[in-house]
């Protein structure tokens, strides 16, 4: 999907949207396939979801059609119908099928929670039907190479029924949470975002229990990710930047600030961040940015902005202060980071600093 060759890497979009076009214009009503499903989806992440315009209202509008269609996508094959298979390599491939349906409306919902942290929240999980999406099956049951190999695994009860979005994500927040790996891992700390934003739409719990249990089950998840896990390994780039974002959720309010920063309202924006714990948001917007955020692979998660706007206010607060001090440290220590991926000018200047930022912003999906 990624393509050296902008104009032609426009072309094969184009054209993949105009076979979805199609589609959709012979086919008014009733279930949509998952092929035009996961073509849409892919455009989103990779593509340019309106043309040539970068405009943020057009990309959440383009979300936003994808929201209803997730709610009328044609129905996978029930997980019931492998076991009725007659040999291994037919339960196998009944397996894949099913699977693959439930990773692509999965995987929707984890590129809208990783977008939302740069615009609004898109897809509220805690809402039917996504609340009641099954979480993927096993990892290592996924990536077996072979119908042999996958039938060994099936057989074990720790690799099936992983239970639904919301039990997931709920056992995070207020219980005893069953550990994942894999996009599962991914799906759950994305579902705690997203779970979190829903609660505070619906003003459920008092904003000082929700960051009680929010730093709680954060740590549960750090707890249980295993970054060294051969499972884990492909996903890292993408769940600690968000893990990173609700940590600085946890010292100021983020969720405002992107809001005033869409806005155009800097000021008001300034003023929320400084009001803030602002060094310790800084120190985690940092160490997502690296070596996680700047990964050439992240091209579908806008953390990169969020942190970028922390460490901007932060460097001007830095730099305001002339006397030497061990946020001084940091940043220079933070310019000598980003210096080992590509040539970076002295952070003699919050313009210096923000220059470095934005490439980081721009080396990912931008806005």
């Amino acid at each position: 999907m990624y393509c050296d060759e902008p104009t032609v890497g426009q072309m094969l979009f184009e054209a993949s949207r105009r076979l979805v076009a199609n589609y959709m214009n012979t086919h008014q009503g009733g279930a949509i396939p998952i092929w035009v499903f996961i073509t849409l989806l892919l455009n989103c992440v990779f593509g340019l979801p309106g043309g040539e315009s970068r405009g943020s209202d057009v990309t959440l509008g383009s979300l936003d059609s994808m929201i209803s269609l997730a709610r009328i996508i044609e129905l996978g094959p029930p997980m019931d119908s492998v076991d009725q298979a007659s040999t291994a390599e037919e339960m196998w491939r009944s397996y894949i099928e099913a699977e693959s349906h439930r990773r692509s409306i999965l995987c929707f919902i984890v590129v809208s929670g990783l977008w939302s942290v740069a615009y609004e929240p898109i897809v509220n999980v805690v809402d039917f039907p996504f609340s009641l999406i099954e979480f993927p099956w096993s990892e290592t049951l996924w990536n077996a190479r072979s119908a042999a190999q996958w039938q060994g695994l099936w057989k074990y009860p720790q690799h099936k029924f992983p239970g639904s979005w919301s039990d997931n994500v709920e056992a995070l927040l207020f219980g005893k949470p069953r550990p994942f790996n894999g996009l599962a891992s991914l799906c759950l700390l994305v579902g705690l975002l997203l779970y979190i934003d829903g609660i505070h739409r619906e003003a459920t719990l008092d904003p000082v229990d929700m960051n009680m249990y929010l730093q709680r089950a954060l740590d549960k998840w750090w707890e249980m990710h295993d970054r060294t896990s051969p499972e884990n390994l492909a996903i890292n780039h993408l769940c600690y930047p968000a893990a990173y974002y609700l940590r600085i959720s946890l010292c100021l309010d983020i969720r405002k600030t992107m809001n005033l920063m869409r806005a155009n309202q800097f000021f008001a924006m300034r003023a929320v961040l400084r009001e803030g714990d602002l060094s310790g948001a800084a120190s985690f917007a940092r160490t997502a940015m690296i070596p996680w955020v700047i990964s050439r692979r992240n091209q579908s998660s806008m953390a990169a902005i969020p942190c970028g706007v922390v460490i901007t206010e932060w460097a001007i607060n830095v730099l305001e202060n002339q006397r030497d001090s061990p946020e001084k440290d940091a940043l220079l220590a933070f310019e000598d980071s980003i210096r080992a991926y590509w040539p970076v000018a002295s952070f003699e200047s919050p313009i210096a600093v923000w220059r470095a930022i934005r490439r980081i912003v721009f080396n990912g999906p931008g806005m």
